[in-house]
C-alpha cells in the first residue's frame, strides 16, 4: 500500500492527529508560523533519508525504510517523459506468529517513485500498472494552521493473467495543524475505496513541518477494514524514531 513522503526532511510517513495549543510568553496565545510546505517536500525528494520505527496494534514489529536521493531519468511511456526517480527499499521484522494479513502488508517491498521535476508531484511510471496518478496539485509554498488541500487521486491497476484490472481508487488529502511557536503538524490522509465504494484501507501520516522548511516523520495509523483482514476492522500504528 502506498507510502507517500518522509524525512528529517520528510517522506511516506505516519501518525496520530494532535493539536497543540500555543502560548506566548506573558500568557497570550501566539500566532502559528507560516512555513513552506513545497520546499520541505522537495527537500525530502532531493536528499532522501533513512527511516526506522516501531509497529504496534494489530501488527507488531519494526520497520526500516531507505529513501535514496532522486536521480534524473525517464518514464517507460512512449514517448518517455523526464522524471526524478527515487528508489525505496524496506526491511520489516514482524513478531513471531503474525497473521497472514500482517505478513502480506509488511512484505519488505522495493519500488521506485517518480516525481515531476518542476512540481514534485507523483508521476506515473508509464507501465500502466500499480498506482496511476491523476489530478496532481503541487503543495503550496506558504501554509499555516488550517491550510488543507488534495495532493492527488489515483487508480490502482493489477495484472490479472495478462489483463490490466482496476482494483481500487485513492484520494490523498493533507491538512496543517498548530504545533509549537515555530513548527506545524502536516497530516496526510490516503483513503482507498473499492469499485463498490467500500473502504479498502486508510492511512493517516503525521509529520512535523520544521522552522527550516523540512519534514520529520512522527507517526502513522493504517486502518484496515474487515474486507481485507477477515478478522474485523483493525488499526496498525507506526511510531518513528527521531
Amino acid at each position: 500500500m502506498l507510502n507517500t513522503i518522509k524525512k528529517h526532511v520528510g517522506s511516506a510517513a505516519l501518525l496520530s492527529v494532535t493539536t497543540i495549543a500555543l502560548f506566548a510568553c506573558g500568557g497570550g496565545a501566539s500566532k502559528p508560523p507560516t512555513l513552506n510546505l513545497f520546499a520541505a517536500y522537495k527537500t525530502f525528494a532531493e536528499e532522501g533519508y533513512f527511516l526506522t520505527g516501531v509497529i504496534s496494534g494489530y501488527c507488531q514489529g519494526t520497520r526500516a525504510q531507505t529513501f535514496r536521493r532522486v536521480v534524473p531519468g525517464y518514464t517507460s511511456s512512449n514517448p518517455p517523459v523526464p522524471a526524478l526517480i527515487q528508489s525505496v527499499s524496506e526491511i520489516d521484522v514482524l513478531a513471531t506468529g503474525s497473521s497472514a494479513f500482517c505478513q502480506s502488508f509488511y512484505r519488505n517491498p522495493s519500488f521506485d517513485v517518480y516525481f515531476d521535476p518542476n512540481t514534485f508531484t507523483p508521476m506515473n511510471d508509464g507501465s500502466g500498472l500499480g498506482y496511476v496518478y491523476e489530478n496532481q496539485v503541487a503543495l503550496p509554498t506558504s501554509v499555516t494552521a488550517g491550510s488543507n488541500g488534495t495532493f492527488f487521486t489515483s487508480k490502482y491497476y493489477k495484472n490479472d493473467n495478462g489483463e490490466r484490472v482496476l482494483e481500487f481508487t485513492t484520494v490523498n488529502t493533507w491538512e496543517v495543524k498548530a504545533d509549537t511557536a515555530t513548527t506545524l503538524l502536516y497530516i496526510v490522509t490516503n483513503t482507498a475505496t473499492t469499485l463498490t465504494n467500500q473502504l479498502f484501507y486508510k492511512s493517516i501520516t503525521t509529520y512535523r513541518l520544521n522552522a527550516n522548511n523540512t519534514l520529520t516523520d512522527l507517526t502513522k495509523n493504517n486502518q484496515a477494514p474487515n474486507l481485507v483482514t477477515g478478522t474485523g476492522d483493525q488499526n496498525i500504528y507506526e511510531t518513528y524514531y527521531q
